[in-house]
């Protein structure tokens, strides 16, 4: 009964913390995805009319507005598309860690060379073999990018959990 009674209290008091989170369901072919962006959480997004990416904090949500960090209101009919970053410690210190080895190995070689005195300084085979590695880091970089834009299988709505 003690139990009872203190899981009772515990779930009082936790009731009020509740927050607030832009929801964008994805519908695609026989299953759903649901990403949750919350308040004070840093979003990536495009406006319609307008190719520009920003990138704001999210202040505060109400029906159908957002309120970024700025002080500017953004109804959510005028979002074009949501950019959200999927990847973890791993998956960006491959990115990275591919991107330097890329150029380190053309820098290292083309060092190498320019002390032996060889021509030509930037070896084609070692230009492929760099530009190989680069170009994975930047495929892994892009590929934990996933955009979101609404239209006739993603909606996108605020949820609010809280207790009134």
């Amino acid at each position: 009964m003690k139990l009872l009674l203190l899981l009772f209290c515990f779930g009082c008091c936790y009731s009020g913390l509740s927050q607030k989170s832009l929801v964008a369901d994805v519908f695609t072919l026989g299953h759903f995805r649901r990403f949750h962006i919350y308040q004070n959480e840093e979003m990536t997004f495009k406006l319609k009319g307008s190719s520009h990416k920003y990138r704001h904090t999210l202040v505060d949500m109400e029906d159908s507005v957002l309120y970024i960090e700025t002080g500017e209101s953004i109804p959510l009919g005028h979002i074009k598309s949501i950019i959200i970053d999927r990847s973890n410690f791993l998956t960006r210190m491959l990115a990275s860690g591919f991107r330097v080895a890329g150029i380190g190995y053309i820098g290292i070689d083309a060092f190498n060379n320019s002390i032996n005195g060889e021509t030509p300084l930037f070896k084609e085979r070692v230009l492929v073999a760099g530009a190989g590695l680069f170009a994975l880091g930047e495929i892994i970089h892009l590929l934990n990018k996933k955009t979101i834009r609404p239209g006739k299988h993603t909606t996108l709505k605020i949820l609010d959990l809280s207790l009134k």
